[in-house]
């Protein structure tokens, strides 16, 4: 079934029932955009954690493209531009999973109108959320090479912690604003955000 998402939001689930198996509950709002996530292990007590998203961009130096490298020309974390903002949102429910689509008018350059879309899925007997993004075309005349970020900002006390796998294989620990092989504290004054973003093949860990 195919339906859009009523003023009071909505919340998927995996079907399993409480106290047998890994629970999984996603809540979210009219839009379409996160609210909560909440997982229960058996008859253990569910945990629950408060959730957001967002797409948002980054630009290089004008004249600067590299497809190679992410560049943001000396922004910080708070500079990030917002890519596009909820025009509405889609439930899809079937027998293998259920979904949330949320559409997402571009404001104008560096992304066109309506071509972002944010897509939230929860597959039955799964006690994980899947979530992917759809971005672009981008203005290529503005001569600058653009990185969109999905950004999940959440309730966990994790500090400048988090894990990365290297090639899929092992799993390797990050900080923010750190190197393993510098003493203490470090930071590039030139490219303060894109030293702290790295590679995945596979995922990244949360610890909390």
């Amino acid at each position: 079934s195919v339906a859009p998402v009523g003023d009071e939001g909505v919340e998927l689930d995996n079907g399993n029932p409480p106290g047998t198996a890994a629970t999984l509950r996603v809540r979210l709002g009219a839009s379409g955009a996160l609210q909560r996530i909440e997982r229960s292990f058996g008859g253990a007590p569910g945990i629950g954690v408060n959730a957001s998203s967002s797409l948002r961009v980054y630009s290089s130096k004008s004249g600067s493209e590299n497809a190679w490298d992410m560049s943001t020309d000396g922004a910080t974390f708070a500079d990030a531009e917002p890519l596009a903002t909820p025009s509405g949102a889609t439930l899809v429910r079937g027998p293998l999973y259920s979904e949330v689509v949320s559409w997402l008018d571009g404001p104008g350059p560096p992304v066109s109108e309506g071509t972002a879309s944010l897509r939230f899925r929860v597959v039955v007997g799964d006690p994980t959320v899947h979530v992917s993004a759809t971005t672009g075309p981008f203005d290529a005349q503005r001569g600058k090479s653009v990185d969109a970020v999905l950004r999940l900002d959440t309730s966990i006390a994790s500090g400048d912690r988090w894990l990365t796998d290297a090639n899929g294989m092992a799993f390797i620990e990050r900080r923010r604003n750190w190197r393993p092989w510098f003493p203490g504290a470090w930071q590039d004054p030139v490219e303060p955000v894109s030293s702290n973003f790295y590679p995945m093949t596979l995922g990244a860990l949360l610890p909390t």
